[in-house]
């Protein structure tokens, strides 16, 4: 179907179709059919995806490899498109933590660490850069940064990665594999680059295909306590959101994984869930990321803020993603839960959690423009101005947020001509709306305050807006 509305002629769709190789993923063939609409070879292109990609994967480990052969590979499942030095510096740490799952290998003058590294280092029979040059499933690619290029590693093919993962996983055993966890583990506690976060995370969720209880065990659920530190929870994280981002049933797994760490008795585990749910966890899953992290809101104590903080941000990702349906779920959410305890007269903890989540979902920046999301939405999604008008409403006659909630107003209403091609009509829908929700007594009280800010503003612009605005609120009807 993509092939015939790309306007590719019926021989070229039929010779795709007839190639189509075993195992191909609809990732998989949804990306090959984007290549041969453009006019790639469909003999070529399914050369690359599918059971075709395995055979020269399978054909590599058929053969026997050495240590740093096996390395080579594993370093670049783990650590994709890194430059040559950080790459071999990946590969040398590797390295040792391999060596007891090949004893064969002859070492070099070593001393045991403190953290129980391998005593002595194996040593290397070829160079590493010249063994890698001579190894069939790696290769370099120029990157673009400006006017300067990078070289980087990666496999030949990008579906190599996932083959390589699944040969590794068959062929080498739990020593191979303890020491596959140590050099992750320990890479990861100790480098503070998101790139190779990202890179290690992406690799972990393709090893989930094959081995996931080894995913699990071995690293989603240690580090998700703290056992690598932040960066290893916020890697373990990302090995959800790549979950997602993979297929539906990998993403499934990672909503089940996540449900129990919101469940735990863990402040690591919770804390981690928090992260997941206000990311493409959330994002893949809005209703159970609403009610895993409003769990956690309930709690008292520092999991609140750190809660209510993970829900904005899932806004935030929802917006940036365009996910329209999340969207409106979430704001749903909070009106219905502001107004059950708008109507409660006690200071419950609850209550006053209720309104810090909704002041921080509606004052969230644009993780683009970095305007208030409120403002993004109100020219993309009008329709959910009605709803913005009830959640402001909630928050200016909650009076010890009202003076923040009218500096975050007039904030969303200044940022109103660089989201919508409409401002002053939005203004006014927005006022509206505000007044429907507002007491009558507080339409005047609004307007005084708002108005004394915009005064001090040299915003003549968002004075007019602001005008608008409260014209609206003043004329509407109880």
């Amino acid at each position: 179907m993509r092939l015939r509305k790309a306007g590719c002629a019926e021989s070229t769709v039929e010779q795709a179709v007839g190639l189509l190789p075993a195992g191909c993923r609809i990732a998989e063939a949804v990306a090959a059919a984007d290549r041969i609409a453009r006019g790639a070879d469909p003999a070529g292109v399914w050369q690359e995806y599918g059971s075709s990609a395995a055979h020269p994967v399978r054909d590599w480990f058929a053969a026997e490899r050495s240590l740093q052969e096996a390395a080579e590979v594993t370093t670049l499942a783990f650590v994709i498109g890194a430059g040559r030095r950080d790459f071999e510096l990946c590969q040398e740490g590797l390295e040792p933590y391999l060596a007891p799952a090949f004893p064969q290998t002859p070492t070099g003058p070593g001393t045991a660490t403190a953290d129980g590294a391998p005593a002595a280092a194996p040593r290397r029979t070829v160079d590493r850069r010249r063994s890698l040059a001579r190894n069939d499933l790696v290769a370099t690619e120029a990157q673009k940064h400006g006017a300067l290029s990078r070289t980087v590693l990666v496999f030949r093919s990008p579906q190599y990665r996932q083959w390589v993962l699944e040969e590794l996983w068959a062929n080498h055993s739990t020593d191979y594999w303890d020491g596959v966890r140590d050099w992750l583990t320990d890479m990861v506690r100790t480098v503070p680059d998101p790139d190779l976060q990202m890179s290690v995370a992406s690799g972990l969720a393709l090893l989930a295909r094959p081995a996931f209880d080894e995913v699990a065990e071995s690293y989603l659920h240690p580090w998700a306590r703290g056992t690598a530190g932040p960066l290893g929870q916020s890697t373990a994280t990302m090995v959800l959101w790549w979950m997602c981002l993979l297929d539906e049933n990998l993403g499934a797994t990672a909503l089940a994984v996540a449900r129990g760490w919101a469940q735990s008795r863990d402040p690591g585990l919770r804390s981690t869930a928090m992260a997941a749910f206000g990311g493409e966890l959330g994002v893949r899953f809005p209703s159970d990321a609403v009610k895993w992290l409003w769990h956690l809101i309930s709690r008292a104590g520092d999991e609140s803020a750190e809660a209510v903080s993970a829900l904005a941000a899932l806004v935030a990702v929802q917006v940036a993603s365009r996910e329209n349906a999340g969207v409106v779920f979430v704001f749903a959410a909070l009106a219905h839960r502001m107004g059950v305890q708008g109507r409660t007269g006690a200071a419950t903890h609850l209550k006053e959690a209720t309104f810090d989540a909704v002041q921080a979902v509606l004052t969230v920046r644009d993780l683009g423009s970095k305007r208030p999301v409120c403002a993004v939405l109100a020219g993309r999604r009008p329709q959910l101005i009605d709803r913005f008008g009830q959640l402001w409403a909630g928050l200016l006659c909650n009076r010890p947020r009202r003076a923040s909630a009218l500096r975050d107003l007039h904030d969303t209403l200044r940022a109103l001509p660089a989201t919508c091609e409409k401002p002053e009509a939005i203004a006014g829908r927005f006022g509206r709306a505000v007044g429907a929700a507002l007491p009558a007594d507080e339409r005047p009280l609004l307007d005084r305050a708002l108005r004394a800010m915009a005064a001090r503003s040299d915003d003549t612009v968002a004075a007019a807006l602001t005008e608008t605005f409260l014209t609206a609120v003043l004329s509407t009807e109880d």
